[in-house]
């Protein structure tokens, strides 16, 4: 009884942040189509083709890091192989994976990481 009732305490928190979701992406969305303005229409852009890995261990969460990635403007996940991801980003700022991966799945991972534990 003890053990369900927990599961069912530490459920609620995960529940109100997977609501709140939606939100976040659909700032980080809104966001980033600004940012891609400028890049889209001077021609200026700098496309790359990114690879990193992802430390989420729920594969659901990993395909809604990657859905969310794909409906960010100016990024496209091209693949999703286990914890590996590559993406196409039209205005890469490098080509080095670690940074690539802190400025493209940015918050994403951190929200989808406290949403499944």
């Amino acid at each position: 009884v003890e053990k369900e009732e927990a599961a069912r305490r530490s459920l609620l928190p995960r529940i109100y942040l997977l609501i709140i979701y939606p939100l976040v992406l659909l700032t980080k969305v809104y966001l980033a189509s600004f940012k891609m303005i400028i890049p889209v229409i001077s021609g200026q852009s700098n496309p790359r083709v990114v690879h990193f890995r992802t430390r989420l261990k729920s594969e659901l969460a990993r395909v809604v890091l990657a859905n969310s990635i794909t409906l960010t403007p100016g990024t496209l996940t091209l693949d999703l192989d286990n914890d590996h991801l590559i993406v196409h980003w039209l205005d890469a700022k490098t080509i080095h994976s670690h940074y690539a991966a802190r400025l493209i799945k940015g918050h994403f991972e951190s929200w989808l990481k406290r949403i499944w534990m």
